[in-house]
């Protein structure tokens, strides 16, 4: 399996779990919850409107790792509570979003300079 076809199903899987969990706080009426999944739905959809809106192809592990930490913060830390469950939550997730966000640099700048 490559790298792109992995990173295709990791993000579509984790949309349909966000679309079946969005269903049930629906159901259950959760509202609070189900804004906060519909705001998670959009953030899946970044990394490929940050590639549309500046012509910049993100390297497809780039695009795992923003993945994770959109999982990560938002998903288990904010609607499972990571944040109060385990002390060292969110020291990991300030420690990937350097990365992130350090990737995303370095990325930018390589392909406006070749």
């Amino acid at each position: 399996m490559t790298i792109e076809l992995f990173r295709k199903c990791a993000f579509w899987g984790f949309r349909i779990l966000l679309a079946v969990t969005l269903f049930a706080a629906v159901w259950h009426h959760r509202w609070h919850e189900a804004a906060l999944l519909v705001f998670i739905g959009f953030m899946t959809f970044l990394p490929q409107f940050l590639e549309e809106q500046t012509g910049i192809d993100y390297p497809s592990e780039l695009e795992l790792i923003m993945l994770f930490f959109i999982i990560g913060s938002l998903f288990l830390g904010e609607m499972h509570a990571y944040y109060d469950k385990f002390d060292w939550w969110d020291i990991m997730l300030h420690g990937l979003s350097s990365i992130v966000i350090g990737g995303i640099g370095f990325s930018t700048v390589f392909v406006l300079n070749k």
